[in-house]
């Protein structure tokens, strides 16, 4: 089996925080966004051989990929295929990524969103339904955003993906797909549902297991902090993860595990990265409901609380 970690869409709802980078180059807690999916396969499945696509500053998504104490803390070096040119879709990327796959089965995660299924028991469900392809899914009520409900059979056959509503079962973006589906997939771009989905409805291989884990999505800014400040929280497997490269300095205080005892004062809840001696130039105190991706270039404002700071960009929260 082979992973493919999904990165090359455009951030649009993210910005001004994706004109730069790549939405799941952006650090949750100081990792890279894409890193959490990629380790909770890896460390549930066993999988040697992963892949990102990268288009949208593709720069930064090759930076984030090739994050050398990441890689060595999880093992996992990525192979990135370059849409730069051209970004070909959630599908088309498994078709450009043909050669790479092989006749191996493939898991696929979204790069932008934290989820972590439980890999074996979907692979068991995959396997002993036949299925070509197996999405995993999750119940949802009462959300602030409107997501393609998806009807099911009593044996988790997929029937409908239907239209989108506040309340049901969602696709989370993880899956399960054989290479005798990918084959089906068009030549060049092409998007999931019209070109994979609804064709493996028709023929009755599509499956879905579900499971009511929690799930985190970057979706705007807004939703970009909160998963700063609850990621932990909701999902305590990912703290691993952020512990090797970050320090909890105080409760729900977390910066780089390179800075040792920075001179600033904290008023959580509050994520910083970059250089410690460069925040402590701009303010010595920052917080409540801070996050510091990097310190701000010469010359533009820092708020020291409800705010987000990358560069040359600041977001209020």
């Amino acid at each position: 089996m082979k992973a493919l970690v999904l990165g090359a869409g455009l951030g649009t709802r993210l910005r001004p925080l994706t004109f730069e980078r790549a939405k799941p180059a952006l650090p949750v807690l100081g990792v890279p966004c894409l890193w959490y999916g990629a380790w909770h396969l890896k460390r549930s499945m066993g999988i040697e051989s992963f892949a990102v696509n990268a288009g949208h500053a593709i720069e930064s998504m090759k930076r984030a990929a090739a994050d050398s104490v990441l890689s060595g803390f999880t093992g996992i070096q990525f192979h990135v295929s370059d849409e730069s040119v051209r970004i070909l879709g959630s599908s088309g990327a498994l078709w450009k990524l043909r050669p790479w796959i092989g006749r191996d089965s493939l898991a696929v995660v979204n790069g932008d969103t934290v989820v972590f299924p439980d890999w074996k028991r979907m692979r068991e469900f995959h396997a002993s339904a036949g299925a070509l392809m197996t999405i995993h899914v999750r119940g949802f009520e009462s959300s602030r955003e409107k997501y393609s409900g998806i009807r099911v059979d009593s044996d988790g056959r997929v029937l409908e993906i239907g239209e989108k509503s506040e309340s049901g079962v969602l696709f989370s973006g993880s899956y399960l797909v054989e290479y005798e589906a990918i084959a089906l997939l068009p030549d060049g771009a092409s998007e999931l549902k019209p070109a994979l989905l609804e064709p493996l409805i028709a023929e009755g291989r599509l499956y879905a297991f579900r499971e009511d884990v929690p799930w985190a999505d970057a979706g705007n800014p807004r939703d970009y902090a909160e998963m700063q400040f609850s990621l932990l929280h909701r999902v305590p497997e990912a703290r691993a993860l952020v512990e090797a490269v970050m320090h909890e300095i105080a409760p729900r205080v977390w910066v780089p595990k390179t800075w040792g005892k920075p001179a600033l004062v904290f008023q959580a809840p509050v994520v910083m990265t970059g250089k410690a001696s460069e925040w402590e130039s701009r303010s010595r105190a920052y917080g409540p409901r801070f996050v510091g991706i990097e310190p701000p270039m010469p010359g533009l404002p820092v708020p020291v609380r409800n705010a987000i700071v990358l560069s040359n960009h600041v977001v209020d929260i």
